[in-house]
């Protein structure tokens, strides 16, 4: 798969974040299903590439305890401030492969 599938899921992670009438802790969860699925582009930049592990980490850094995944667990125990944080990480990150994309048309 080229960077044209991280735009398109990193794009469809945006639209989560931005359309759904639901608390952002939720939206970002949706997101996070999108963000991780843009994983499977072969051609990532480098620095994106990095940029996209770390947002990774920062959505998969609680262990999971119940039946909840990585995910779930993160973003529930996180507060309302780090997940907007995390949600305009997720914009940016968008934005700067949507642009490398371009780049290399």
């Amino acid at each position: 798969m080229s960077l044209n599938y991280a735009v398109e899921k990193l794009r469809e992670a945006v639209g989560v974040l931005a359309t759904d009438k639901l608390r952002i802790k939720t939206r970002l969860q949706r997101a996070a299903v999108r963000v991780a699925q843009a994983s499977g582009a072969k051609d990532w930049p480098p620095e994106l590439k990095a940029d996209h592990q770390a947002l990774l980490d920062r959505l998969t850094a609680v262990q999971p305890t119940a039946n909840e995944g990585a995910v779930a667990a993160t973003v529930e125990q996180m507060s309302e401030d780090d997940a907007v944080e995390i949600a305009g990480a997720i914009v940016a990150l968008a934005h700067r492969v949507t642009d490398a994309c371009r780049a290399k048309i």
